[in-house]
């Protein structure tokens, strides 16, 4: 007589068996549900409403004397550092503007101004101080007179406060138009989300030790909002070299 073990015990695997294959379909499937799809990256417009022939400041059209004086002295260090004659200056340099601001530590000269070459209009500006207060600026190891308005002569070649260093100016454009560099700034790097934003002088970061500043196109995009994943990119309008960093859209 066979005992009734004998007969469940194939049926019994069989079960197990069954149950096994159900687990590993349930798990492959719930594997594949949790995959995230793939991110389509979409291709951003390629226009720059910020390309504009018009400064967006103000520009100072009655300068009092001291202004026009600190015009002069900016004008004259400009074109020397920057390599220029006067032809030169006038056909690239539109729009400049003087102004003389107080600040904690005295009075600085800022000129905003206007870069134009061929399509490309970048507004700049450039400061140094002309005046040092005796009070707040007594703990500072500076050579120069305090409490009065500086001569040419007494201008430092760069003072501790002072915001400009040479551009490029002049040199051809590696692109016909704004929308050609922002294509090819994605092309190079890959990330189509690339949306142009604004063009500046920038540092190389190349020798020599003190780079010259020139001219970038920016742009910036999102690659995945949900997962906080954003992209930052430029390109040199002459030399055509374009980066492009990933990072956070927020920092929370």
């Amino acid at each position: 007589m066979v005992s009734s073990h004998a007969h469940t015990r194939p049926a019994m695997f069989i079960n197990r068996f069954v149950v096994i294959l159900f687990l590993i379909g349930v798990c492959s499937c719930q594997h594949q549900s949790t995959q995230p799809a793939p991110i389509v990256l979409k291709d951003a417009p390629c226009d720059c409403p910020f390309i504009s022939d018009q400064p967006s400041y103000t520009v100072n059209q009655t300068p009092d004397s001291l202004t026009q004086y600190y015009l002069a002295v900016w004008k004259r260090k400009f074109i020397q550092r920057n390599g220029l004659d006067d032809a030169r200056f006038n056909a690239a340099i539109k729009y400049v503007s003087g102004t003389l601001f107080n600040w904690q530590l005295g009075v600085s000269f800022r000129v905003d101004f206007m870069y134009q070459l061929d399509w490309l209009s970048i507004r700049h500006h450039e400061q140094f101080m002309v005046y040092y207060d005796p009070g707040t600026t007594k703990d500072f190891a500076i050579s120069l007179p305090r409490g009065v308005y500086l001569t040419e002569a007494q201008i430092p070649s760069r003072g501790l406060w002072d915001d400009y260093q040479p551009i490029q100016i002049g040199a051809k454009l590696a692109f016909g138009s704004c929308a050609a560099a922002c294509q090819a700034l994605k092309t190079k790097t890959g990330f189509p989300v690339l949306k142009p934003n604004g063009v500046s002088f920038y540092p190389s970061f190349q020798l020599p030790a003190l780079p010259t500043g020139e001219p970038y196109l920016f742009s910036a995009g999102t690659i995945d909002s949900t997962m906080n994943r954003c992209v930052s990119g430029r390109i040199n309008l002459v030399t055509g070299s374009a980066q492009a960093e990933e990072g956070p859209c927020r920092i929370e």
